[in-house]
């Protein structure tokens, strides 16, 4: 149940209020329970006791996605990677928001090919993103 883990995480922040995994697994649970304000706070707070750690950038990403606050999701998801290069769902993550809402395809051919470098080859999308980079214009598939 996500909302007792809310409460088990609570309580552990209140034994230690700079434990940045308990902030980020808070955040997590708090997302599944579809309460992004909240989430936001929890993925705040581990960020800013671990401003580096390239999964809650993503996962504050996808909070701000979410919220469709897409300039803050593109710097998370651009964070993520600039922290680890291979993190195949920021870049995947990343194609989505420049396809779907930015509306730009080229960029979005970017983090798709970044994305099929990374990720294994069973990763969810990835037959999504083949088909988009072959229908793509020849110069969006080279950069």
């Amino acid at each position: 149940d996500k909302q007792k883990s809310v409460e088990y995480f609570r309580r552990t922040l209140e034994l230690d209020p700079d434990y940045a995994p308990a902030h980020f697994m808070e955040g997590c649970a708090l997302y599944d329970l579809d309460m992004m304000p909240q989430a936001r706070i929890s993925f705040a707070a581990a960020l800013k006791r671990d401003v580096r750690n390239p999964e809650y950038l993503y996962r504050a990403g996808l909070c701000a996605l979410k919220q469709k606050q897409y300039a803050e999701a593109d710097r998370l998801f651009r964070d993520a990677v600039a922290n680890n290069p291979r993190h195949w769902r920021a870049c995947y993550s990343l194609g989505e928001l420049y396809q779907n809402q930015l509306s730009d395809r080229d960029q979005a051919a970017v983090y798709y090919r970044r994305f099929l470098e990374a990720a294994p080859k069973d990763a969810p999308g990835r037959s999504e993103v083949e088909t988009f980079l072959k229908e793509a214009k020849p110069e969006a598939r080279k950069r």
